[in-house]
């Protein structure tokens, strides 16, 4: 009922901000009609019908609920991709608007910096991906980075407190997206070793992987968010 509330306000908010709601009224059109298959199969359990009807119940409520479970999930791939697009787009809004007022300082360079680091990411995290374009990116990632770095070493007056680790954590997931681009490029295979830790919970520890691409990702992203 919560989520109902919430997303339908946004919904009608105005303006209208198309895809973005018809996907939220899509997803939550899956959510509701899946709680619902939820809910009456729990009901089921919880009262043990099945002891009742040697779970005739239980199989005609299956193929239905199995239906509205991949509803939901294609429904919410579908909205996290279309809140993902406008928030790219309103992060790069606030960046022309930041070096308009305030020209490429750190401010400019760190916001550019993080666009370049999701947009490879969201490339090289795949398990396939184009090594030319991945290659690209990545090259504009780097050449954000060093600017961002050039800029920050001429004018410490102006850097936050614990910018260090900031440094480092843009240093950390550089070389775990040129480990993996060079890991696909290169198509060297994972030993057994590896292979054992990436189908455990240890997957991160292994170069190229997109498991540690993506933890080095999200380590940036938090110090970004906590360097002030």
């Amino acid at each position: 009922q919560s989520c109902q509330k919430e997303i339908m306000a946004a919904v009608e908010s105005q303006p209208a901000l198309e895809p973005l709601d018809g996907a939220a009224r899509n997803y939550l059109d899956a959510f509701v009609a899946l709680a619902g298959r939820v809910n009456e199969a729990n009901k089921c359990y919880d009262r043990k019908d099945y002891e009742d009807d040697g779970f005739a119940k239980g199989k005609q409520m299956h193929a239905p609920l199995v239906q509205a479970m991949e509803n939901f999930k294609a429904a919410s791939s579908a909205f996290s991709d279309a809140l993902e697009i406008e928030n790219d787009k309103l992060l790069a809004q606030e960046r022309d608007h930041v070096e308009k007022t305030e020209g490429r300082k750190l401010r400019y360079w760190r916001m550019l910096t993080m666009a370049e680091a999701k947009q490879l990411t969201n490339i090289i995290a795949e398990e396939k991906f184009d090594i030319d374009k991945a290659t690209a990116k990545l090259a504009e990632f780097e050449k954000a980075a060093d600017e961002l770095a050039a800029y920050a070493k001429d004018h410490k007056d102006e850097l936050p407190t614990m910018w260090s680790m900031m440094d480092s954590s843009i240093e950390s997931f550089r070389i775990a997206a040129k480990e993996r681009v060079r890991r696909v490029r290169d198509k060297k295979s994972y030993s057994q070793s590896e292979i054992m830790r990436l189908n455990g919970s240890s997957g991160w520890t292994v170069d190229g992987s997109a498991e540690k691409l993506v933890r080095q990702y999200n380590e940036l992203v938090g110090r970004s968010n906590s360097t002030h």
